[in-house]
Parts: structure tokens; sequence; C-alpha cells
């Protein structure tokens, strides 16, 4: 019998058993799914580093807890990271004007860059608007995440996205939403053989899986959008 593959960051079914991915907004006529996807990766990166760390500290300090312990309270500890790690969007729309150009549009990796020289404050502070403004710079003195490293996949290789969503978390992609099927998909695996390769999206792919379709077995890939929930 056929065990089939799944992993899903915006569920338990994933290595730490860990919910890491917020639910989808709707960006509305702002062009800000690259800096939907990029916080998301973000936020869910920072909340696995606050696991590790805790993991490491218990194992270090607590003579007396067991590693399944230790695990537990790393969880624990991820969980209320997680919770707090709600980044704004609207900081990247606003501020990140050097490599990005907010509305208009903008790549993910390049906002890594200010992911790591000056991070997030949470949406709460500075929320969401779907129009780009001046930088609040009063609202962004206190970062809550930051990036401290950050990497490309290979091009053309799937299994390099696979291996990074295993041991890394979440990945911000480039995507072609302009064709009419993307636009009007409701449900179930999107598959489309005449997909144009450039990209002019950003999409936040959460997980894989694989099923039977027509007695053949299909491959897929988890993606949050930011078309609504």
């Amino acid at each position: 019998q056929h065990t089939y593959r799944y992993l899903n960051w915006a569920t338990t079914d994933n290595p730490d058993r860990v919910p890491l991915v917020h639910d989808a907004i709707d960006q509305g006529s702002c062009g800000a799914c690259w800096a939907v996807a990029a916080a998301g990766s973000l936020e869910a990166s920072a909340a696995r580093a606050v696991a590790a760390k805790t993991f490491q500290n218990q194992m270090l300090y607590n003579q007396t807890m067991t590693r399944h312990e230790a695990k537990q309270s790393a969880r624990i500890a991820e969980r209320g990271a997680f919770e707090t790690l709600d980044l704004s969007v609207q900081e990247l729309i606003d501020c990140d004007s050097r490599t990005d150009r907010g509305c208009i549009g903008g790549n993910a990796l390049l906002a890594s860059d200010f992911l790591h020289k000056f991070g997030l404050t949470s949406s709460a502070l500075y929320p969401y608007t779907g129009e780009e403004g001046r930088c609040r710079s009063n609202l962004v003195q206190t970062p809550i995440a930051d990036a401290q490293a950050w990497g490309l996949l290979k091009a053309n290789n799937e299994k390099h996205m696979e291996l990074a969503l295993i041991y890394i978390g979440p990945v911000a992609v480039g995507f072609n939403g302009a064709g009419l099927s993307f636009l009007s998909y409701e449900s179930g695996i999107f598959d489309e053989p005449d997909c144009h390769p450039g990209a002019n999206h950003a999409l936040l792919v959460v997980g894989f899986g694989e099923e039977m379709v027509n007695d053949r077995l299909t491959r897929y890939w988890i993606a949050r959008n930011s078309w609504g929930r």
C-alpha cells in the first residue's frame, strides 16, 4: 500500500508539529504579493529560531529534562512566538524603497536585504492599508524579527525546494499569476500545461503532497496566495 507524502506548515503536518503560516489576506489593488510572501517566510523562520534556541538552552542548563521534554518545551515556545510574529507587510511596502517599488511590485528575494538590516515590526503596530504611503519611521524603531541569513534556491530544481521546505520552512516563490486558468482557480490541484515561465506574482509555498489522480500518482505544492481567504 502506498504511503502518500504530505507536509504543510499551515497545519501541524510538519516536522515541528506547530502551524507557522498566518491566514491568507486580500492585498486588494496594491501589488503587495512580494511583501506578503517575504513577511510570511520570515514569520515562520523566526518562530523556528525561537524553538531551536529554547531546545538548546533546555538541554544545556536543565539537567533533569529529557530530550522529549525539551522538544515539548521548544514547541510551546515556538507556538507562542508565532502568535506574536504577525509581521507588518505595510512596513515593507512603505519603507523598502531602495530595491522594491511598493504597490507597483517588488521581489521577495530583494526584500531580504531590508529584512536583514532593519527587520519588521508587527502588523498590529503598522497595519496593512492596501496603499503605498510615506515610511512611518516612528513606528519601525522596534522590530520584532529580522533575517539573519537567506538564500536563493537553484532554478528548475524541485528537489531543492522540497528539501528547503522540510529543513528550513516556507519558501517565497515567483509565479505566473496572469493566466485565466489561475485567475479563475477555485480548488483542487492546479495544473496548467501551457503556463508561461515569466514571474509576475509571488506566493508563499508552505508544503507539498501527492495523491492519485486518474490512476496516476500526482505530486503538488501547497501555496498561500494573497487574493482573499
